[in-house]
C-alpha cells in the first residue's frame, strides 16, 4: 500500500485489491473477494482469498497463463508473517495454493528467497532438493540476479511451510500429526531466526 498514491498519479492505473481490507487501502478502485475476476488486458485473474498474513489477504491467479501473484502469502521457500490471523488460517491458505498446477509460476511480494532457503535447509539439512535449490539461489543472489518467479512444483518440493503435513518435517520440529501445529512451529522458528 505504500507508494500507491504516487503510482496512481504517475500511471492512472486501476487499483484492484481485497474487499475486506478496502478501508485500509486509500485509492482502491475495484474491491475483490474470493472468486471475483479481475480483467486486465487480455488476462482474467481469479481472486483467491488467502487469510493468514492479514485476515482479508487475497492473491491473483491467471489460469490460462498459470501465473500466481501471491503477495505476502507464499514466498519462494517461505510464507508471510502472521499479522492478523492464525496459523491454522495461513495453513489452509497455503494448502489451497499448493493445489494449483505444479507449473504455475509464482511471483511473491518480496525477495526473501536466500533467507528462506537457509531456513528450510536448517529444518531438513539432509534434503537433497532443498540443498540443490539453496546452491542455485546463493549463486543467483551472488550475481545480483532475482530468484523470483518460482513455481508451485518447486515450492511443494523445497518449501518446508508447504510440507508441514509430511512426517519428516513434523519430526524435524519435534511434533507429530497436526499439520497446522507443525506449520505454527515452523513459522514461530522463522520469526525467531
Amino acid at each position: 500500500m505504500g507508494g500507491l498514491p504516487e503510482l496512481w498519479n504517475d500511471y492512472r492505473a486501476t487499483v484492484y485489491g481485497p474487499k475486506d481490507e478496502a478501508q485500509h487501502i486509500p485509492g482502491l478502485d475495484v474491491p475483490l473477494s474470493e472468486g471475483d475476476v479481475a480483467k486486465i488486458g487480455p488476462w482474467s485473474f481469479e481472486t483467491i482469498a488467502t487469510p493468514g498474513h492479514t485476515k482479508g489477504h487475497v492473491v491473483f491467479f491467471e489460469p490460462r497463463e498459470k501465473w500466481l501473484f501471491a503477495g505476502d502469502t507464499l514466498f519462494a521457500m517461505g510464507c508471510g508473517r502472521l499479522f492478523e490471523d492464525t496459523p491454522e488460517a495461513m495453513w489452509r491458505s497455503l494448502s489451497k495454493l499448493a493445489k494449483l498446477p505444479n507449473e504455475t509460476r509464482v511471483w511473491c511480494g518480496h525477495e526473501y528467497t536466500l533467507s528462506n532457503a537457509k531456513f528450510c535447509a536448517s529444518i531438513l539439512p539432509g534434503d537433497v532438493a532443498i540443498a540443490e535449490r539453496l546452491k542455485k539461489i546463493e549463486a543467483a543472489r551472488a550475481k545480483g540476479e532475482p530468484t523470483v518467479p518460482s513455481t508451485i512444483g518447486a515450492e511443494k518440493a523445497t518449501n518446508v511451510f508447504l510440507r508441514a503435513a509430511e512426517d519428516k518435517v513434523a519430526a524435524a520440529v519435534g511434533l507429530d500429526g497436526d499439520a497446522a501445529a507443525v506449520f505454527a512451529e515452523l513459522r514461530d522458528r522463522k520469526n525467531r531466526g
